[in-house]
């Protein structure tokens, strides 16, 4: 496993043309001819956040930024990569943040990611957040920070309503090792923000220890 994620994060960002030109495959989602991982066609049904916002919850203010909308061809690329270990729909995902860290001049000295617990990462395999996250880091040669740790288990988000969801989150991040942390602007990944439960906690964990700002970029934005 650990050899596979090496050489599957061994890319460098070539923007997003690359998604259309660049190598001559099938379409990683309908199996249709293109030249790189996502057909003409397929590219079109996929709806590109064009603003952040902010998430938040009594006095801390969080800016967060996706690169998509859940749209059912995101989905399909995020289950790849979750569930299946795709590493193109992976890179494909990449290419997309790369864009909204270069349209919104994001600027940050780290990158950390929403962890799993130990059970549930080791149940699945990996942390999907953290591929995305490990990509980033090396693009930019900065620091991965690995300190954020999910501390107690928490049911699935899915089928929570918003309320729930932040019940169900709270108190559930910590972080560690704030040698990393202290005096960092640090952008915090993950795959899909719904709420903005998830990533507000993760944040604050961070900040909570010294991180100096945070930003949140995610592949996709779903809604309830």
């Amino acid at each position: 496993m650990g050899g596979r994620l090496t050489s599957a994060l061994k890319f460098g960002f070539r923007g997003l043309l690359e998604l259309i030109y660049g190598g001559g495959d099938n379409c990683i989602h309908c199996g249709a001819y293109a030249e790189k991982y996502l057909c003409t066609s397929c590219l079109k049904h996929i709806v590109f956040c064009s603003e952040g916002w902010n998430i938040e919850k009594s006095t801390k203010n969080y800016r967060c930024y996706s690169a998509v909308y859940y749209t059912n061809i995101v989905k399909e690329l995020i289950s790849g990569l979750k569930y299946r270990g795709d590493f193109n729909c992976g890179r494909v995902l990449i290419e997309l943040m790369e864009e909204v860290i270069a349209k919104q001049k994001l600027k940050f000295d780290a990158v950390a990611y929403v962890p799993m617990t130990l059970r549930r990462e080791r149940l699945r395999g990996y942390n999907q957040s953290r591929y995305l996250a490990k990509a980033l880091a090396e693009n930019h040669g900065v620091t991965l920070i690995e300190d954020v740790v999910k501390s107690r288990e928490t049911v699935d988000q899915i089928g929570l309503d918003g309320v729930q969801r932040w019940l169900n989150l709270e108190n559930s991040f910590t972080a560690t090792g704030e040698k990393h942390i202290v005096g960092k602007h640090i952008l915090l990944v993950d795959d899909v923000i719904t709420t903005g439960a998830t990533s507000f906690y993760c944040a604050l964990a961070l900040e909570e220890k010294g991180a100096d700002e945070i930003i949140i970029l995610t592949a996709a934005k779903s809604s309830i």
